[in-house]
């Protein structure tokens, strides 16, 4: 009869922007990255075939003393995942970042997101350097009773 059959599980799957949302944990666990990991939003969140995570970063200016911001992060950089960990790397020592967490489907991606404020570790001091000797004094006291 020249009908169109479809299931209508399938339409309905097809046709809906996700609204799942992930929960990420964050941490520093040296100077120069930052580690996050969540678990994967359940079937019924996703509304369709899970596509991949999104995650922007951008550095965020900290003022006062020891506090970098990291020019290769002025701008949001974004980075399309399909893990359930993310881990970026070669960022500035004790700077702080703001990653955003967004999932997406087969039909795009949510409005819903998670956003996280992670600090890098502060690096080890590499020593003290001189640019001429110090100059050492000696002193004697004496004493007499």
């Amino acid at each position: 009869n020249g009908e169109l059959v479809a299931d209508s599980k399938e339409i309905l799957t097809k046709s809906i922007k996700t609204t799942a949302k992930v929960v990420p944990i964050c941490e520093s666990k040296k100077p120069s990255s930052i580690s996050c990991s969540w678990t994967r939003p359940p079937i019924r969140q996703r509304k369709g075939t899970f596509f991949s995570y999104m995650i922007y970063i951008q550095s965020v200016y900290k003022p006062g003393r020891n506090h970098g911001f990291d020019p290769a992060y002025r701008d949001v950089k974004g980075f399309n995942i399909t893990q359930d960990y993310f881990i970026v790397e070669d960022l500035n020592a004790f700077s702080v970042y703001n990653l955003t967490f967004v999932v997406c489907n087969d039909v795009g991606c949510s409005d819903i997101n998670q956003t996280r404020k992670v600090q890098t570790l502060e690096d080890i001091p590499k020593g003290v350097v001189f640019s001429q000797p110090p100059e050492i004094s000696y002193y004697s006291l004496f004493f007499s009773l």
